[in-house]
């Protein structure tokens, strides 16, 4: 199947989902997003949560979500997907005020 067709667009689900939590989608992003794109095949969900300075990298395996890698300030985290892709979790965070 052609992942790329010009009248229709992009087929398929996307390699890489990114949410970022806010206080009232909590259990949304990490309950029924992540099933919605585990059931469609999406191979990598990032869950960003700018209360907890954190991110959770969950891969596709079996048909089933593992955590991959959760990191916190400082922190490296790795991209299965984005070969190559890592970054410190406090690079997408605003800097906190001295």
């Amino acid at each position: 199947m052609k992942r790329l067709d010009p009248e229709w667009g992009i087929q398929g689900a996307p390699d890489l989902a990114v949410e970022i939590v806010s206080p009232s989608s909590y259990k949304r992003d990490h309950l029924e997003k992540k099933r919605l794109y585990e059931q469609y095949g999406i191979a990598e969900y990032w869950i960003v949560d700018p209360s907890y300075r954190s991110i959770e990298i969950y891969v596709l395996k079996d048909g089933a979500y593992e955590l991959h890698a959760f990191g916190i300030e400082t922190e490296q985290i790795t991209s299965q997907v984005l070969k190559g892709f890592s970054l410190e979790v406090n690079s997408v965070f605003m800097k906190r005020e001295a």
